[in-house]
This record gives structure tokens, sequence and C-alpha cells, in this order.
């Protein structure tokens, strides 16, 4: 069974943020323990871990753009499973064969076709 784990992504200071579980449904901000800054959860964009490493050893969440050497894409959550490249599943490609070339957010606008 793979880790349930996040990171987030926060919009006003466009940086990601720690994520601590909570088990409050009440608890409606967060906060960053290295910079003691506290967020609301609407400024945050929750990432989920897929349970997977690339090449690097390097964890991947959703929004991470990942490259086998030919092709760069992100890294999605639909249809109940994690996917890159236009909807191929994690059991069509050996993630020890993917590297993550950056993500989303910090990256903005990206060109696939490397």
């Amino acid at each position: 069974m793979r880790e349930i784990k996040f990171r987030a992504w926060n919009n006003e200071t466009q940086k990601y943020v720690t994520v601590k579980p909570s088990n409050s449904i009440e608890a409606n901000v967060s906060l960053d323990f290295e910079t003691n800054y506290l967020t609301h959860w609407y400024q945050l964009i929750l990432e989920q871990f897929t349970g997977l490493q690339d090449k690097n050893n390097v964890d991947i969440y959703e929004g991470d753009l990942i490259t086998d050497g030919r092709f760069t894409d992100e890294v999605k959550f639909e249809n109940g499973c994690f996917c890159w490249g236009g909807g191929v599943d994690w059991g069509m490609i050996e993630p020890r064969f993917v590297e993550i070339v950056g993500n989303i957010h910090e990256l903005g606008n990206y060109d696939n076709t490397q």
C-alpha cells in the first residue's frame, strides 16, 4: 500500500508549503512550519503523492512535469489513476525511466515535445 501524503502550492506566496495531516474538518488554516506563515486552505492547491519515485528516487506528485527523454508532460490524477502524456497510466510506463524536470507552477507553460 502506498503512503498517502500531499504537498501544497500557495498561490499567494508562489511557493510550496508543508502540509501536515489533520483530523479536524473544521481547520481552515495551515501553518507552514518552515516559515511560520499562516495559510488559508483556499490559497492552496493540494497535490497528492503518486506512491512512485523517478529514476533519481525523487517522489512524484500530481503537477510534476516528467520526461522519458522523448516526451515531457504533467502528472495528473484522472479516472481513478495517476497518468501522464495524454492519459498514459503508470501500468504502461516504468517510473524508473522517467525524471522530474519541474512542476506546472514554477515552470508555467512548457513545451511537451522536447
